[in-house]
């Protein structure tokens, strides 16, 4: 199938609108700001504040009326969302089946990266969670030191290590303080379960494209194997994006004046086609917003 050709001012509203900041704010209040965390895939927390939290920030550029307690409630009151991974991203609760194959394949990475403790320090960590349900870093009290940036005493990296292989979940925060309990006890029942392999795989292969919009050719596969947590080949790739293109899943783009070759999902190659007509920025379901701001930033 030959490259779809896109301008540059498409490809710029394709990105802005795929992420919700064109044309203007579309979604509004707690419901808007779980649409918002769908619709981009996955928003990234930190904890630094300096005018706000980075995700606060971002939810508002997106949201209507929003405030950090809907969040707050959207995560550790309904769990319709979850928050994982060492860049700390909040995906949807609906997710979690797929992210227990990459969290159980990290897990039997453990200690690969830069987790060294004693393994008695993980079962002191669990015994503790199950007698006294979720704890945080600060109950552990008169730990062993370390020297890592991930946490002061090895139960901060046990716990840590355990959230990032899927034994753990947060619970809820206090501050920004994570405070832990096993999976089971979080996780909604439907959401609870392991999704098969091949499943997972086609999954994240298919996020990879849509939380970034398009994609490099090149670079796809790299950013796969980071969410699959396993190599693969070229040949592999190749067959997997053959496939995908084949049947219409992914298509190849080209960007004018940029020389790499691109990946969308099939699913938005009408909206890149329509992109400049009305019937485009409804599909976008934009609020109303005066024109000449939308001309100010397109």
């Amino acid at each position: 199938m030959d490259a779809i050709c896109i301008s540059k001012r498409t490809a710029r509203r394709f990105i802005l609108g795929r992420q919700g900041l064109w044309p203007g704010r579309r979604w509004k209040g707690r419901q808007g700001t779980a649409r918002a965390l769908t619709e981009c895939e996955a928003v990234q927390e930190d904890p630094l504040a300096v005018v706000a939290r980075s995700h606060d920030i971002a939810l508002h550029s997106r949201v209507i009326g929003y405030r950090p307690e809907y969040l707050e409630r959207l995560m550790y009151g309904e769990r319709r969302f979850f928050d994982y991974g060492g860049g700390l991203f909040i995906y949807p609760m609906s997710e979690l089946p797929y992210w227990r194959v990459h969290m159980q394949r990290r897990a039997l990475q453990r200690h690969a990266d830069f987790v060294s403790i004693p393994p008695e320090v993980f079962e002191e960590v669990r015994s503790a969670i199950r007698k006294n349900g979720p704890l945080g870093n600060r109950d552990f009290a008169e730990r062993r030191r370390v020297d890592s940036y991930r946490g002061r005493k090895d139960s901060a990296l046990a716990m840590f290590d355990l959230w990032l292989g899927g034994e753990l979940m947060i619970h809820h925060r206090e501050g920004f303080q994570r405070i832990y309990d096993f999976l089971e006890n979080i996780a909604p029942p439907a959401q609870a379960h392991v999704a098969p392999e091949k499943a997972a795989e086609d999954f994240f292969a298919r996020k990879h494209i849509a939380h970034l919009g398009f994609v490099r050719e090149g670079s796809w596969k790299t950013g796969v194997e980071y969410y699959i947590r396993r190599k693969i080949s070229p040949a592999e790739a190749r067959q997997w994006l053959d496939g995908w293109i084949e049947e219409g899943s992914v298509a190849r783009l080209r960007v004018e004046g940029w020389p790499e070759k691109l990946l969308a999902l099939g699913e938005d190659v009408p909206l890149l086609e329509g992109i400049r007509t009305t019937r485009a920025m409804r599909r976008l379901r934009p609020d109303p917003v005066p024109r000449e701001l939308i001309r100010k930033v397109c």
